[in-house]
């Protein structure tokens, strides 16, 4: 039997004896990367000279996206996903900032195959990295902390934003005279979302973001 490349979260959910909400946890902290098919083309940074691509295969899921995955089982297709390339994950393992490169953008392709949304049944876990924690020894489950879902959602939809905007959150613009900044383009387009934000809220969230490095500059 062909043994396959990657398992669905609840093909090693099933396997592992744990929850979803478990496995998803591993991916947060880093202890797999986690990916998605993704069919579209990718739209390199627009700062960068780089031709973008038609591509259909897996894409490695930001944490971001598995946040918002954990306190919605559906989310709106990520615009946004992560390099493929070694260096990137590493980078994230480390607690080092990610660079313009380090990040591609999805978008609908030629044969306009764009999906609406992502379900967490769609995240995949690669089967030599499954391997690889199950010989550890230091293996063992992650214990499970009680979910903070709207803090999480908030923080992942203004970092989501940003990008959208095309900026890169560890390395926000300065603002221009006579020029609305990054924070204030950011709030306008999440003001619609009354059911998770305020004015208050959204300078709480920007706040948090900012105190823990994920938002830098930008003044």
């Amino acid at each position: 039997m062909i043994e396959p490349l990657f398992l669905s979260v609840d093909e090693l959910a099933e396997r592992w004896g744990v929850t979803r909400r478990q496995i998803l946890e591993h991916g947060m902290m880093m202890r797999f990367p986690t990916w998605y098919m993704f069919d579209g083309t990718i739209v390199q940074h627009p700062n960068l000279d780089r031709p973008s691509m038609d591509y259909y295969g897996p894409v490695r899921a930001l944490t971001e996206t598995i946040s918002r995955l954990m306190i919605q089982e559906e989310i709106p297709h990520p615009t946004f996903a992560l390099g493929s390339k070694p260096e990137v994950y590493l980078k994230l393992l480390t607690g080092q900032g990610l660079a313009p490169e380090d990040i591609i953008q999805l978008a609908p392709g030629h044969l306009d195959n764009w999906k609406e949304t992502l379900s967490i049944t769609e995240l995949l876990i690669p089967m030599q990295s499954i391997k690889y924690l199950e010989r550890a020894k230091d293996f063992e489950q992650p214990r499970s902390v009680k979910p903070r879902p709207r803090t999480a959602t908030q923080e992942a939809m203004v970092l989501e934003a940003i990008r959208e905007l095309g900026h890169d959150p560890g390395a926000l613009p300065s603002r221009q005279p006579g020029r609305p900044g990054v924070k204030k383009v950011v709030f306008a387009k999440l003001s619609g979302r009354t059911d998770l934000f305020t004015s208050s809220t959204l300078s709480k969230t920007w706040d948090r973001l900012r105190a823990n490095g994920k938002i830098v500059g930008g003044l």
